[in-house]
C-alpha cells in the first residue's frame, strides 16, 4: 500500500518553496475592520437611555510565530523547516512595506493563506514525485496475486433509517447483477442510483457493486485524502477480455478544483495500469486479459462516457 505521508510527503523538499509569491498577496487585503465596543444603559427595566458607540484603542495583539508553525504541522511536520519558511515569509513582507508590529491583528488571514500557499506548492512536489516513481515502477497500479490485492468483502451491513428500498431500474426491473444483495436505494444519491441502474441494465455487465466511502476500496494518489470510487464493475467484451470500471461520481454543480484533481489522477492510473502481477505462490482466480479502466462520471454527460465504456464491442 502506498503510504502519503511516508511514501510522497516525507520526501518532498518544504525549503525549495518560494514564499515572496505569498508575500506579494499578503501585503495587500486581510486587513480586519477596527474594534468597536457598544455599551448599552438602560433606566427604567424596559426603557432605553442611550447607546455609546466608540473605537478601542487596545494595541494590536503581538505576532506568534511559534503558534503559525504549529498551525501548519501537519503540512510541514519538521518544525525547523517550518520555522524557516515563516521567517523567509515574514522577511519578504518587511521587503515589501509590510508593518510586522500589526501582523498580530491579522493572524487567522495570515494562517489559512500560508495552508494555502504550502498546499499548493506541496501537491505539485507530491504530483511530480508521483508520476517519476510510476515511470520508474516504484510506485504501481495493477491486480496482484497475493495478499496485498484488495478483497470485495463477503458481507455488508448497513443501518437503514427508513424501511428498504430496493433498487429498480428505469424500466421497473429490480436490479439483477449487483454483487451484494438485496440491493437497495439507501445512502444512493440521484446520480449514482442512475448510474447504477444503467450499468446494471447493460447486457455486457457481469457484476458491480457499489464502493462504500472509507470503509472499501481507496486508491492513494499524490494528495493527503484518498478518492473512494463511488462504483466499481466488470464488463465482459466480445472478445474475450473483461474490463474492470472503477467509478467516480460528481454532480455539475460540485465541480471545482478538486475535480481537476481527481479527473488527472484516474487518467493516471487508467494509463499506468500494469496488469495482473504474478507476485509469490498465491493465485489470482482471473482467466485472460482484464484491462481497468478509472473514469470520473459528471452528471452532465455521464450516459455518453459510459456507453462507450459499457460497449461490448469496444475493446479499447
Amino acid at each position: 500500500p502506498l503510504d502519503f505521508e511516508m511514501d510522497l510527503l516525507s520526501l518532498t523538499e518544504p525549503l525549495a518553496i518560494d514564499m515572496k509569491p505569498l508575500a506579494e498577496r499578503l501585503k495587500v487585503g486581510g486587513e480586519e475592520s477596527g474594534g468597536h465596543k457598544l455599551r448599552i444603559v438602560f433606566g427604567d427595566p424596559n426603557k432605553l437611555v442611550r447607546v455609546e458607540d466608540r473605537a478601542i484603542d487596545d494595541s494590536p495583539p503581538g505576532f506568534d510565530p511559534v503558534h503559525v508553525c504549529r498551525a501548519v504541522s501537519d503540512l510541514v511536520p519538521n518544525a525547523w523547516q517550518a520555522r524557516e519558511l515563516v521567517a523567509r515569509l515574514m522577511s519578504a513582507l518587511v521587503e515589501r512595506g509590510v508593518d510586522l508590529s500589526r501582523l498580530g491583528e491579522r493572524t487567522g488571514f495570515f494562517i489559512d493563506e500560508l495552508r494555502k500557499h504550502l498546499t499548493e506548492q506541496l501537491d505539485g512536489m507530491a504530483e511530480e514525485l508521483f508520476r517519476r516513481e510510476m515511470a520508474g515502477g516504484r510506485i504501481q497500479f495493477s491486480l496482484r496475486t497475493d495478499g496485498h490485492n484488495y478483497r470485495v468483502p463477503e458481507s455488508l451491513e448497513a443501518l437503514l433509517a427508513k424501511p428498504r428500498r430496493p433498487l429498480v431500474r428505469d424500466d421497473g426491473i429490480p436490479v439483477e447483477r449487483s454483487l451484494f444483495i438485496p440491493a437497495t436505494e439507501d445512502g444512493l444519491n440521484g446520480l449514482e442510483r442512475e448510474v447504477a441502474c444503467y450499468v446494471d441494465g447493460k447486457e455486457a455487465t457481469h457484476w458491480w457493486f457499489r464502493n462504500v466511502a472509507r470503509h472499501q476500496y481507496g486508491l492513494q494518489g499524490w494528495r493527503k485524502h484518498k478518492v473512494y470510487p463511488d462504483l466499481i464493475a466488470s464488463i465482459r467484451l466480445d472478445s474475450g477480455v473483461e474490463r474492470l470500471l472503477v467509478l467516480e461520481t460528481k454532480g455539475d454543480q460540485l465541480k471545482n478544483e478538486d475535480t481537476a484533481y481527481k479527473q488527472a489522477f484516474l487518467d493516471t492510473l487508467t494509463r499506468g495500469f500494469l496488469g495482473v502481477q504474478r507476485v509469490g505462490e498465491m493465485q489470482l482466480e482471473l482467466e485472460g486479459e482484464h484491462p481497468v479502466h478509472c473514469e470520473l462520471v459528471m452528471a452532465g454527460d455521464w450516459h455518453m462516457r459510459l456507453a462507450a465504456l459499457c460497449d461490448a464491442t469496444n475493446g479499447q
